[in-house]
């Protein structure tokens, strides 16, 4: 069977209504895609409404569905310029094709993030298998890509890391495939540790090297780490500044993304207070930043 297909794009706010209002148009099925062509969609809007600042949505409806009536409720319910276009979309084999998008990411010289249903490249030293699935994190955003690079590049045998917002999991399990020591993999969403769980066991992580933790009980019981890698927003990480500080060791590294070139100073201002020798990394409009805790 045949379908058609209707698309349109405003920001990570609205981004749940519009797909409830595609939904009563009669779509059967509404996609979420960051309209920059990046990562799809992986996570629960609401969660991280900022992530994406302008997100593509596409809803799918059958060949007999009266497409007119659909655009026309469209422009009523939504503040769109003009009708939306409709356009045919080929039957096909969706989850073969949804598989298709996938691929190896190769990052520095040593480490991969491979999905579970491809083989394993012959010259990946390094090798994290991971599934697109409802956390955040498969290592085509440009928030990833940069905390991976620096965890590839610096992450040593003896260390011991905290994952703070941890989604998929991927930051700590490379770490640990990176040769790291230890990790505490940490989250606030119940939902994001069991997906974490499920990756660390498809990665035959050793349970005695990582240990999965709500961020309460996080905060009630504070751990220290050789390196701390955040992947989430600016906000958060402004308000956890004083727990970050503590929880990395003297000398120890902290890597901070999920922050916009525009949030930038704010946060080394914050930061500067208890850590030093910063280095900066941007990709596209995103910023990681890196940092050592001052020894007094």
């Amino acid at each position: 069977m045949a379908w058609l297909q209707i698309t349109v794009e405003t920001d990570a706010s609205n981004a749940g209504h519009w797909s409830d209002t595609l939904t009563e148009s009669g779509a059967v099925a509404v996609t979420m895609q960051d309209a920059a062509n990046r990562e799809p969609l992986f996570e629960i809007p609401n969660e991280q409404p900022s992530l994406w600042q302008k997100t593509r949505l596409i809803g799918l409806y059958e060949s007999t569905e009266d497409m007119k009536l659909v655009a026309t409720f469209l422009k009523e319910n939504l503040p769109l310029q003009n009708l939306p276009a409709v356009e045919a979309v080929e039957d096909k084999d969706w989850q073969t094709a949804w598989k298709a998008n996938f691929k190896p990411i190769f990052i520095g010289t040593r480490l991969c993030i491979c999905p579970s249903w491809l083989a394993a490249p012959k010259d990946a030293e390094a090798l994290v298998w991971l599934d697109p699935g409802l956390a955040f994190g498969t290592g085509t955003h440009p928030t990833t890509q940069m905390c991976l690079t620096w965890l590839e590049a610096n992450v040593m045998p003896h260390h011991t890391i905290i994952d703070y917002g941890c989604g998929s999991g991927i930051l700590g399990i490379a770490a640990l495939k990176l040769q790291a020591n230890f990790c505490y993999a940490v989250d606030c969403d119940e939902l994001a540790l069991q997906t974490t769980k499920k990756n660390a066991e498809l990665n035959n992580c050793n349970p005695l090297q990582y240990h999965l933790l709500l961020d309460t009980d996080f905060i009630a019981n504070p751990k220290t780490a050789d390196i701390l890698v955040a992947n989430i927003l600016a906000e958060p990480l402004l308000e956890l500044q004083e727990l970050f500080s503590n929880s990395v060791k003297p000398g120890g590294f902290l890597v901070l993304s999920g922050i916009l070139d525009t949030q930038l100073d704010k946060i080394l201002i914050l930061y500067s207070f208890t850590f030093e020798n910063f280095t900066v990394h941007h990709q596209e409009e995103w910023v990681a930043i890196a940092c050592q805790r001052k020894s007094v």
